[in-house]
């Protein structure tokens, strides 16, 4: 199901049917869309849940968009190197949001997840003792590599699989939405938008008088 068919479906149930424009108006699809994009990061949010419980993160995977050549760039201050998230994702506990990152031509040599200011923990680690094995950490929207990351490497940008946030899904994009979920995303947001209050339309007596 698409984003726009999902919106038309929404707005279907909510308008019983008619494309009733009091209703249509109460019911911006703009606004809709708000309420999707919660309903759906919810369903994310409690399969990551899951994947943690089973410690089975393969089912995380359906839900990512792949990205290639996304830019390294030299912090020359800090010396690091950094790339930039190309999309907004979903954000789910520990980065896992985050699915891969390799360099462009060599997946095997996946780069590993570590917490902001653990670099010497993992200098002691069987990870840190790899020469060839990238770690990175997550500033906000920034992802800063270890100084394994070459000038080389950085040359070729990075290869980057994530789980993009509902509103980085165009209207025509197929979205990934797990079997039986969809009607449960429906009815979440009609129960949502269901309780949303009247506009009040009134001015309260607050009308300004004009002056003789």
């Amino acid at each position: 199901m698409t984003k726009e068919v999902l919106t038309k479906l929404v707005i279907r149930f909510l308008t019983g049917g008619d494309n009733v424009a009091d209703t249509l108006s109460k019911y911006h699809p703009a606004e809709v869309e708000k309420y999707i994009e919660m309903a759906f990061n919810s369903v994310i949010y409690q399969i990551c849940l899951n994947a943690i419980s089973y410690n089975d993160f393969g089912q995380l995977d359906a839900y990512c968009k792949s990205f290639s050549n996304v830019p390294v760039i030299c912090d020359e201050l800090r010396d690091e190197y950094y790339s930039i998230l190309p999309v907004s994702i979903i954000n789910l506990p520990k980065n896992r949001g985050i699915r891969f990152i390799s360099p462009m031509k060599d997946q095997r040599n996946q780069f590993v997840d570590r917490e902001n200011n653990a670099s010497d923990i993992y200098d002691e680690l069987e990870v840190g003792m790899m020469p060839d094995m990238i770690t990175y950490y997550r500033e906000n929207v920034k992802l800063f590599y270890d100084n394994r990351m070459t000038q080389e490497l950085a040359e070729n940008g990075v290869l980057q699989k994530l789980i993009p946030a509902y509103s980085e899904w165009s209207d025509e994009d197929e979205l990934p939405i797990p079997g039986g979920k969809d009607m449960d995303i429906v009815r979440t947001v009609i129960e949502l938008l269901s309780k949303k209050p009247n506009e009040d339309l009134s001015d309260n007596n607050n009308t300004v008088l004009k002056r003789n």
